[in-house]
Parts: structure tokens; C-alpha cells; sequence
């Protein structure tokens, strides 16, 4: 990214420390003026994200809008995150399968809740950052969990039911792919200290529980009332 040549107006905005709202809408008047319309803007815009050490509140959502608008309307097809789609976050927002940022974090889940159809590899890319946290303590998602927590959270059960509720097939088969993410999870997890609802869930992917590998959408806002 470092090798990426900003046009005016975004080179004085990347060059800067405090990202402003006064910058948000430069961009929006004068770099930017009709939206993303390429992935060269994209790149633009996740430059200025990891040039500027900090970013003021209303970065976030210019930074998720701005980009879901292009890959959900403007790309086709209309609506939908496809797999190349999905190739497309994946190359850009993550190193190694890492996502690094809170922003490019919070653009991926907004990406899988606002698709009208989400692809079983973004999914899994999204869902196997908690793996990641846990087990390398690394990441935007290690950064949002509670410190020193050993084992799974209620805000990890809340992470896994955003992903969950975006992904299951006619609203209650957890396809093999995301199950065998799970099944990661709960290896790198430090198991006395799991939250007792991430267990009944491990029951059911495992075949435990009856009818393997198939929850009931119900089941998964459950998490959310357990967990609190």
C-alpha cells in the first residue's frame, strides 16, 4: 500500500495524522464526488484508512457506505456479494486472512448483512477471524474482545450470531463449510472457560444434539438473549 500515488485532493488527506470530518467531506465533494466507482478508489480510501492514525467517528461509516454502495450496487451483479466479489475483500482488507482494522472489519460484516445472497468463503473468512483472535491474539477482532477473556465470550457469541444469521440455508441449515470453521474455533478455544451456549452450539455442529449440522434460526437470537 505504500507504493499506491494519491491524486489531490487525497494526498493531503493521507499525509495527516487526524483524520476530520472536514476531510470526510473533501472527499465526498471533490475526490470522490459520485461515489466509489472503481477498485483504484477503493485502494484510495483504504489507504487514507491505514496512513491516518487517527480517524474521527464519522470515518467508519464514509468508509463502510462508500464501499458496500460500490460492490452492492454499481458492480454487478446488482445486490449480492458473489464469490469474485468476495475475492475482491478478501485481497484487499486482509493480509494472510487477517483483517487489521476496526473499519475494514466493520465493512466486511456490513457486506454479509446487507447481500442479498452471502457467499459460504466470505462467511467463513469473516467467522474465522475469532479463530484467529484466539489463537494469535492478533487482529481487529482480538481488539473488540474483553481483555485477558481465556475462553469464548458473550461478545464472541454475539460475533458468531451476525455471522450465523447471514449465512444460514432457508433459515436453518448451517452449511459444512461454516460448521467446519466452528469446529476450528472450539480447537483453539479454552474450553472450561467457554460460555455455555457456545457448547450447545458445538453439540449440534458435532452431532451431539440431534440433526447434525442444522440449527433453527430461533436458536441463533437465543445466543443474544443467553449471552447477555
Amino acid at each position: 500500500m505504500s507504493e499506491f500515488r494519491f491524486s489531490y485532493p487525497a494526498c493531503a488527506i493521507a499525509g495527516k495524522d487526524n483524520l476530520v470530518p472536514q476531510d470526510i467531506a473533501v472527499l465526498k465533494d471533490v475526490a470522490l464526488p459520485m461515489g466509489v466507482q472503481c477498485e483504484a478508489d477503493i485502494v484510495a480510501l483504504l489507504a487514507i484508512n491505514n496512513s491516518c492514525r487517527n480517524k474521527c467517528p464519522e470515518w467508519t461509516g464514509y468508509f463502510v457506505d462508500s464501499i458496500a454502495a460500490f460492490l452492492l450496487k454499481r458492480l454487478p451483479p446488482e445486490g449480492l456479494v458473489d464469490d469474485a466479489k468476495a475475492g475482491i475483500v478478501q485481497r484487499l482488507f486482509s493480509t494472510r486472512g487477517l483483517i487489521r482494522s476496526a473499519e475494514e472489519l466493520a465493512l466486511v460484516l456490513a457486506l454479509l448483512e446487507r447481500s442479498q445472497v452471502v457467499p459460504e468463503n466470505l462467511a467463513a473468512f469473516a467467522l474465522d477471524q475469532l479463530r484467529l483472535a484466539l489463537q494469535f491474539r492478533t487482529g481487529a477482532y482480538a481488539e473488540t474482545r474483553p481483555e485477558g477473556a481465556l475462553g469464548i465470550t458473550a461478545t464472541d457469541l454475539h460475533f458468531v450470531e451476525r455471522i450465523i444469521s447471514a449465512t444460514l440455508i432457508d433459515d436453518e441449515r448451517i452449511s459444512p463449510i461454516i460448521a467446519t470453521v466452528l469446529e476450528g474455533i472450539d480447537s483453539v478455544s479454552a474450553a472450561p472457560f467457554n460460555h455455555p451456549v457456545w457448547r450447545d452450539l458445538m453439540n449440534l455442529v458435532n452431532g451431539v444434539a440431534p440433526q447434525r449440522k442444522v440449527i433453527a434460526k430461533r436458536y441463533t437470537f437465543s445466543l443474544s438473549r443467553e449471552a447477555a
